[in-house]
């Protein structure tokens, strides 16, 4: 398919279990993957008919699964959502690489204002809000609850409403996340 879709079966491991049949377990029981699946596929069609049914596929695992991903925004390869529930992301917003994000999470901002970037490796906790168009660094851990109005630079763990940085060891526990198996 394509190198974001490779990106995303290493982040659920499923690159590294031999067959398709692992590929197949993985569409089945990990609902999220379907949205992720479908969005992927939708990024490289140009058939317009084609584009219908994957939007349409891609619309009804969105209202089952709660997940609000318009098949247009940008992703990057490797994200997850480890958890179902509600999230909402908006059209304009950006995410990179391995993006990590947990339920009742919203990222989001007004199109012509702007929508936030999301840089590679963030991890997004249980019901963080970011809003606005603005930038978030790579290898940032975003604790739960947390309201992000402002930049936050690369590597820094972010709590609290209104945000705070509390110190630099974002990729350190990033990693505690990034990489694990289910």
């Amino acid at each position: 398919m394509n190198k974001n879709f490779q990106e995303d079966c290493e982040q659920w491991a499923i690159g590294k279990q031999p067959g398709m049949l692992w590929k197949l377990k993985h569409y089945i029981l990990f609902p999220t993957f379907r949205i992720v699946f479908w969005k992927r596929i939708g990024e490289n069609t140009h058939n317009s008919f084609l584009l219908f049914l994957v939007k349409l596929k891609l619309w009804r695992y969105q209202n089952k699964y709660l997940i609000t991903m318009p098949y247009d925004t940008h992703v990057g390869g490797g994200i997850s959502f480890p958890h179902g529930g509600p999230v909402v992301i908006t059209g304009g917003a950006k995410i990179g690489k391995c993006a990590i994000i947990h339920p009742n999470v919203l990222i989001g901002g007004q199109i012509y204002e702007g929508c936030p970037t999301l840089g590679n490796r963030v991890f997004v906790g249980n019901g963080a809000k970011i809003i606005g168009k603005i930038k978030i660094g790579d290898d940032v851990f975003i604790a739960p609850g947390t309201v992000v109005v402002k930049d936050i630079p690369t590597g820094s763990v972010v709590v609290g409403n209104p945000s705070k940085i509390i110190n630099q060891n974002g990729p350190e526990y990033v990693k505690k996340y990034l990489y694990s198996t289910w």
